[in-house]
C-alpha cells in the first residue's frame, strides 16, 4: 500500500517564489529556514519544483524545448538512460543526482521532494536511449498524449513493452536519491489513470515511505476510489494564486470534495501563496496580494478541510506576521489532529465547517464574497470557554454565536468542552 501519513503532509514548495528556476542555494535558504522556524510545528518537505533539469534561470514558465532534426536545441541533462538529471548550473553539488541536496536536507530533519513530469523526455526518445531493465529503447514507448502546456517530455504507452520498466527506473532513481515527496506532474487533467497505477506502484514496491502527490487539479471526484488506493494527495483545482477570484474558486470545489469524506489520502487545494512571492521575475518579487482576511480564510480553509499545509513563499523574507499565521495553534491543531471534520452548511457563498480535536470543538464561518455577511448560529450546548482563534478573544459562554464575516473572510471559534 502506498504510503499515507496520519496527517496532511506539511512543508514548502519552490513553484511560487522561484517558478521553474530555483537553485541549490536559494533552496537550502528555505529548508534552513523550516528546520530552524516551521520544524515545531509539524512542517518537514522541502521540496524542489518543476525543470530542475533544465539549464537557466528566468520566469516562472520556461520555454518549450525547440527541436531541430528532432533533438532538443536545449536539453534537459540526461543520464544514460533518459532520467532527468539536476542542471549542475542550478545545483553545482548535484553533479550524480539530487542525493547531496537530500543528505542536506536529511540532516536537518527534514525530507527532501522532488517534482517529476509525466513522461520521459524527447531527447531519450530523439537519441534512442536504452530503458533500464528492459531491452527497448525509448522511442518504442511514447504515445500521442503529451502535456499541452510543458512541451519536455513526450507522453508514454503504458501498454507498450518497456514503458513499466521505464517508470520503475525513474522509482529506483528516486531510491537512490533517498527522496521522500515525488510531485508528478500532469496527471490529473486529463485523467492519466495507467500512469498514476504505474508509479504508484513502482513507488509502492521500494518499501519506501515517499509522498505521491498529483497535480495539477481539477481532479474529477468519480476518480476517488482510485486515488484512495494509488495517490497519497492530489490537487482538486488548477494553480492557485493571490487573487481574490481564486478564493472564491476553490470553495466550491473543496465542499464537493468534502462531501465525498476521503478515508485514505488527501484532497489538495494547493499550495499557499502567502509571503514573498514571484522572485523568478526579477530576483525580488512580490509579497502577497491577500490581505489579513483573505490570509486566514485561506489557513481556516485548508486546517479544517485537511489539506496539506505547503507553503509558496520565500520563507526568509516572509513576514513575521505570515509566519505567525502559518503557525498559529489552531491551525496546526486541526491539520494535525481534527476528526470528524464536516460541513454545517454547504451554501458556496457562506459554507459552515465544524471538527473535534480532543475536548475542543472549531466552527469556522466563512464569506465567500465580496460584501460583509453578519450570520449567528445557536450552541446546542454548554462550554467551558468560546475563543475567537485569530483574536485571542474569549466569549462569555454564549448562547449562540454570531457577529459579521469580513469579505472573503472567515470567523474561527474554538470551544472548549466542559
Amino acid at each position: 500500500m502506498l504510503y499515507r501519513p496520519d496527517s496532511p503532509p506539511m512543508g514548502w514548495n519552490s513553484f511560487d517564489c522561484f517558478g521553474w528556476s530555483v537553485d541549490e542555494r536559494e533552496f537550502k535558504e528555505n529548508a534552513d529556514y523550516v528546520a530552524e522556524k516551521l520544524k515545531p510545528y509539524g512542517y518537514e518537505y522541502c521540496v524542489v519544483d518543476f525543470c530542475w533539469a533544465y539549464p537557466g534561470k528566468g520566469r516562472i514558465a520556461p520555454p518549450d524545448q525547440t527541436r531541430t532534426n528532432g533533438v532538443a536545441d536545449v536539453p534537459l541533462r540526461l543520464d544514460a538512460f533518459g532520467r532527468p538529471m539536476p542542471a549542475t548550473e542550478k545545483f553545482p553539488s548535484c553533479t550524480d543526482g539530487f542525493k547531496p541536496l537530500a543528505d542536506y536536507v536529511h540532516a536537518k530533519g527534514l525530507k527532501f521532494g522532488v517534482h517529476l513530469m509525466r513522461g520521459i523526455p524527447w531527447d531519450a526518445v530523439a537519441k534512442k536511449l536504452p530503458i533500464l531493465g528492459s531491452e527497448v529503447t525509448a522511442d518504442k514507448i511514447i504515445s500521442g498524449e503529451n502535456c499541452d502546456w510543458l512541451n519536455h517530455n513526450a507522453g508514454i504507452d503504458m501498454t507498450a513493452r518497456g514503458a513499466q520498466e521505464y517508470v520503475d527506473s525513474m522509482a529506483a532513481l528516486m531510491e537512490e536519491w533517498e527522496v521522500d515527496f515525488v510531485k508528478l506532474d500532469d496527471a490529473l487533467r486529463p485523467y492519466r489513470k495507467a500512469e498514476i497505477e504505474a508509479f504508484s506502484l513502482a513507488l509502492d514496491r521500494l518499501g519506501r515511505k515517499i509522498v505521491l502527490s498529483l497535480s495539477p487539479g481539477e481532479t474529477p471526484l468519480e476518480e476517488a476510489g482510485h486515488l484512495e488506493r494509488y495517490a497519497t494527495m492530489w490537487r482538486i483545482m488548477d494553480d492557485l494564486w493571490d487573487r481574490k477570484s481564486d478564493l472564491k474558486k476553490i470553495v466550491p470545489l473543496a465542499l464537493k470534495w468534502a462531501s465525498r469524506h476521503v478515508d485514505r489520502g488527501y484532497p489538495d487545494l494547493d499550495m499557499l501563496p502567502i509571503g514573498r512571492l514571484l522572485k523568478c521575475d526579477d530576483g525580488v518579487g512580490r509579497d502577497s496580494r491577500f490581505n489579513t482576511n483573505n490570509k486566514r480564510y485561506l489557513m481556516a480553509l485548508w486546517a479544517i478541510a485537511k489539506s496539506p499545509l505547503i507553503i509558496g513563499g520565500h520563507l526568509p523574507e516572509t513576514s513575521v506576521k505570515d509566519i505567525g499565521l502559518l503557525t498559529h495553534p489552531d491551525i496546526i491543531t486541526l491539520t494535525l489532529k481534527s476528526v470528524n471534520n464536516r460541513i454545517l452548511s454547504d451554501d458556496p457563498r457562506y459554507p459552515v465547517w465544524a471538527a473535534e480535536a480532543e475536548n475542543t470543538e472549531y466552527i469556522a464561518f466563512f464569506n465567500a464574497t465580496n460584501a460583509i455577511k453578519p450570520f449567528r448560529f445557536p450552541l446546542r450546548r454548554e462550554y467551558a470557554s468560546v475563543t475567537e482563534a485569530f483574536t485571542g478573544k474569549t466569549k462569555p459562554l454564549p448562547k449562540s454565536l454570531y457577529g459579521v464575516i469580513p469579505p472573503l473572510g472567515v470567523r474561527l471559534f474554538r470551544l472548549k468542552r466542559v
